[in-house]
Formats: C-alpha cells, structure tokens, sequence
C-alpha cells in the first residue's frame, strides 16, 4: 500500500515538474513578446524623434521660416497625423477700389475672413480661393447668446433687483 501512494507521489511530481515547466516556456514566451514590444515602441519613438530633429535642424538652418511655412504645415501633417494643416491670418476682407478700374488697387472692408498663409501639399487649393468663413468656422467669431447666457443674465438681473430692493 505504501508503494501505491509512492507511486503516485512518483507521478503527480513528473505532472507537477512539467506543469512548471510549461509555465516557465510560457512565462519566457511573454517576456520575449514583451521585449519585441517594448523594442518596436522605442524604435517608433526614435523615429519620431529623428523627424523631429531633423525638422527643428532645418528649421535654425534655415534663412526664413516665413518662406518654408508650406513645408512646416508638411511636416505638422505628418508628425501629427492631421489631415490637413492650415495657417490662416484673421483678417478684413479685400475688395477691388472699383470694378471697373483696370487697377488691380484693393481696399479692406469691414467684413473679417480667414486668409489662408500656407497649408500642406493636399490642400493648396485653399491658397487660391476667398474662403467662404461660414463654412470653415461656422459662428466661431459671431458672439451670439444662448439660452444659458440668458438665463444667467436674468438671474443676476433679479439678484440685483433684490439688492435694490433691500
């Protein structure tokens, strides 16, 4: 009898000896997974830096950022994964002095509209044309008042009221 119990205490250490083993294939297994994980993340982040650098390289070397703004929106584009990169002035809107004036003179209105300065390779087209301001911002620039705004105007209004009233 003793001998049957040693006999499975025989079998449940080889059981247990190569359950463990298993587990420390496995354990290896996630350390190496883990490791080719962590190296590609620092390869990425490398890359990003070397873009980055290279960038701010051209940037100092450069004689006038104001002429490059193109390849800043480019690069802004990429490092950001944007789909578009735009610089814009706020301005006054242009007009001919007069229509019929063979004169290419201009004057400023008192309409404002975005003027676009320079975008990324995709979107030139907007350097050519008078951006309809609406469509691109919305009432970004109206201050209109919702009915928040109202409401909390009125209860000042009746704080004031009982102020007054006191």
């Amino acid at each position: 009898m003793n001998h049957n119990k040693s006999k499975k205490s025989n079998e449940q250490i080889n059981k247990e000896r190569i359950d463990h083993e298993i587990l420390l294939m496995n354990h290896k297994r996630e350390l190496e997974n883990q490791k080719q994980l962590n190296d590609q993340k620092e390869k990425e982040k490398n890359d990003i830096n070397n873009v980055r650098n290279k960038y701010v390289e051209f940037v100092e070397k450069s004689d006038s950022v104001v002429s490059n703004l193109d390849l800043v929106c480019e690069h802004l584009k990429e490092y950001t994964n944007a789909t578009g990169v735009y610089i814009v002035k706020y301005t006054k809107k242009q007009k001919k002095a007069n229509d019929n004036d063979p004169c290419e003179e201009s004057v400023f209105t008192n309409e404002n509209t975005l003027r676009f300065v320079a975008t990324n390779k995709d979107h030139r087209f907007l350097l050519t044309e008078e951006p309809n301001l609406d469509s691109i911002v919305g009432n970004l620039f109206e201050k209109k008042e919702n009915d928040q705004d109202k409401e909390v105007e009125e209860e000042e209004n009746q704080q004031k009221n009982k102020l007054k009233s006191i």
